[in-house]
């Protein structure tokens, strides 16, 4: 996404073809910033503090979740029917404990709150199965627990489930198959990010990461632990063992109608796990009333914006005014779909933001534009039309290199670079004569 003066410049294509498809340097973890959700209207004689209770969760297969949950310690005269409910959901390789501070903080705004660790991870038992319909039916079961737990004072028709990546999917994923709760909250995830892992027939670093932690933060099922030997092998039969599991049970772009849950899903453009497409290619499937947000979301390695953050803040509580405390502040006849492109200048290496919404997907004068691969190297509107020619691009392996130490190396550093030669091939497109804005999600096709 840029929006920017390029009058003097050529808009320049530059194919990087390797094997993994992520900038590697600096590990990327599954992480999300959970936003305080508005205070509870409360009377000034009502004095509470927040209560801590950790408990076990026993599954249909018995399997132990280790949970927690944080509620005021008094009721709350305006609110009969007791408190919204809360259930925070936390990213892969992460545990209940890294949410018990924004659990406990939100409570202390008139809220009960609830975190688990999800299966695999944590204290919790049973195997991962690398976000997917099990653990989707966790969370199910989770639900339907919190909808019976009343002497925490929580008002069972008002409970709303948010996280980001696995804790953004995961509650995504159960919402098309039965889970019923009053909202959600779905930042940094995809109903097709199994596939986004693996697109373009190439494996992402963060997929390698996400499947290789130690034991001490995720115990996987049998066919997670077996992908990783998949993927460093050279063996064909292994690709397509990979690309058959990865997202079967995972992806659930062809059940998302059935989701009839209120739902605000955000990406980030820059996302180094899921890509936006998912949300963005689904958006005439989901039925349900949402939201959406395509710009800087932080988590999963892409720009943060101090503005796109204050903006935000007003997002989250318009959402929640309106589906927790019934205020009708109009939100319904709101743009349904905001983003923001990045720009220049750069602050501290990072992308400005130019905010922007519409009321339908795509925007007004959107439309897509194609470049075709032409002779001389040059990039045109129109097909090369000389169907024998071709261009060649060599990248040289040398001195027995490994994808095992490729990986090791992250794709960078003297002897990486000694025994992989990389080349590059640029075709340019003519100059632009005026500014321009693209919005949305490149692709490119390859033979």
């Amino acid at each position: 996404m840029v929006n920017k003066s390029i009058t003097k410049y050529l808009l320049v294509f530059i194919l990087l073809i390797t094997f993994f498809n992520v900038n590697a340097q600096h590990r990327v973890s599954d992480s999300f910033n959970f936003p305080t959700l508005p205070k509870v209207p409360s009377p000034n004689s009502v004095a509470s503090y927040v209560i801590k209770a950790d408990f076990h969760l026993t599954l249909r297969d018995g399997i132990i979740l280790d949970c927690s949950k944080f509620y005021p310690s008094a009721s709350n005269p305006y609110l009969p029917k007791g408190y919204p409910a809360v259930i925070m959901c936390h990213g892969y390789g992460d545990r209940k404990e890294t949410l018990e501070g924004f659990a406990s903080a939100q409570a202390s705004y008139g809220y009960c709150v609830y975190t688990y660790s999800m299966r695999g991870q944590g204290n919790s038992g049973g195997l991962s199965n690398l976000i997917s319909i099990t653990e989707a039916q966790d969370l199910i079961e989770i639900v339907n627990y919190v909808k019976h737990d009343k002497p925490t004072g929580l008002d069972t028709g008002k409970v709303l489930i948010m996280g980001g990546s696995q804790g953004g999917i995961i509650p995504y994923m159960a919402a098309c198959n039965g889970m019923n709760v009053k909202c959600i909250i779905s930042a940094l995830s995809s109903p097709e990010f199994a596939s986004s892992w693996i697109e373009n027939g190439c494996i992402k670093m963060t997929l390698i990461w996400t499947v290789e932690y130690t034991p001490d933060t995720v115990r996987y099922s049998k066919q997670v632990d077996r992908m990783s030997d998949w993927i460093y092998s050279n063996a064909a039969d292994k690709w397509d063992s990979l690309a058959y599991w990865l997202p079967l049970n995972r992806d659930f772009k062809t059940v998302i109608s059935q989701n009839h849950i209120p739902i605000l899903l955000e990406n980030c453009w820059q996302d180094k796990f899921f890509n936006a497409l998912g949300n963005i290619s689904t958006v005439p499937n989901v039925i349900a009333p949402k939201r959406y947000y395509f710009g800087a979301v932080m988590g999963h390695g892409g720009d943060t914006s101090p503005t796109e953050d204050q903006w935000h803040m007003n997002f989250f509580n318009e959402w929640f005014f309106y589906w927790l405390f019934d205020i009708n502040n109009g939100i319904l006849t709101r743009p349904l779909y905001h983003y923001a492109f990045t720009s220049f200048p750069e602050n501290n290496g990072m992308w400005s933001f130019i905010h922007d919404s519409s009321t339908v997907w795509p925007p007004a004068n959107i439309s897509n534009v194609k470049y075709y691969f032409n002779p001389s190297n040059k990039l045109k509107t129109t097909p090369n039309s000389n169907s024998s020619s071709y261009v060649t691009l060599n990248n040289t392996v040398t001195g027995n290199l490994t994808m095992t130490e490729a990986v090791n190396e992250e794709f960078t550093g003297s002897t990486f670079n000694a025994k992989f030669k990389k080349a590059t091939l640029t075709f340019d497109s003519d100059p632009l004569t005026k500014d321009i804005r693209m919005l949305g999600t490149p692709s490119i096709n390859l033979d």
